[in-house]
């Protein structure tokens, strides 16, 4: 992925954030949870990301002139959009998931495997892999009202756990090449300067803060 493939893919992310940010300070209650977040912010995007082209293929079974055949129906090829929600980094690394991924399509990594389900269906995609690209995680304080612990047991009063689950949403995005990271807060309960001392001197990764009376990226 060239710089320019980042950058472009980055400032419409920038600007589907900010659409984001008038929809909630407008409205705080628009969004209930966490995946409609997600679910909008893939909306605004899909809209330029969401076109089907072609995408590399790789694997055990040999292709014959770059095709392949399941089901009784023959593919010339594999398309696939750019844009995908739920994807992991590398293969099979669910730990590493995140919510949105931008990748060049002559990076995918479709691997084509014999199965083991008799002769009429001969080859599947055993799966697909992602190495490259721009990683978006999106976080959601709803349940959090307050930065003192009140009961280690109750989620809605543990400032804590919220401070670690953020660190290890950003801490995903450290496996891709570009990482931006959204985070709303209902409930106003972090400044700029815990960002900036969270981020330190990462280059690569973008933090987006959301609040009722709060917006900056660090």
């Amino acid at each position: 992925m060239t710089k320019t493939d980042y950058q472009l893919f980055i400032n419409d992310v920038k600007l589907a954030i900010e659409q984001i940010r008038k929809e909630f300070q407008e409205n705080p209650f628009i969004f209930l949870n966490e995946s409609d977040i997600q679910c909008y912010l893939y909306h605004i995007l899909a809209k330029k990301y969401c076109k089907a082209k072609k995408a590399g293929i790789t694997g055990e079974y040999t292709i014959k002139q770059n095709k392949w055949k399941m089901n009784k129906k023959v593919y010339p090829q594999i398309k696939t959009f750019s844009l995908h929600s739920e994807i992991p980094h590398g293969e099979r690394a669910f730990n590493k998931r995140v919510d949105l991924i931008y990748s060049p399509l002559n990076k995918y990594k479709f691997k084509i495997v014999k199965t083991k389900f008799g002769s009429k269906n001969k080859t599947a995609i055993n799966r697909w892999q992602f190495d490259d690209g721009v990683g978006v995680e999106i976080k959601y304080n709803f349940k959090v009202q307050s930065q003192k612990n009140i009961s280690k047991k109750e989620e809605y009063n543990n400032f804590k756990e919220l401070k670690n689950s953020l660190k290890w949403d950003i801490g995903k995005l450290h496996y891709w090449d570009y990482g931006i990271f959204l985070f709303v807060d209902m409930y106003n309960l972090f400044t700029q300067k815990y960002f900036e001392n969270l981020k330190r001197n990462d280059k690569n990764v973008s933090i987006y803060y959301l609040s009722e009376n709060q917006f900056f990226k660090v």
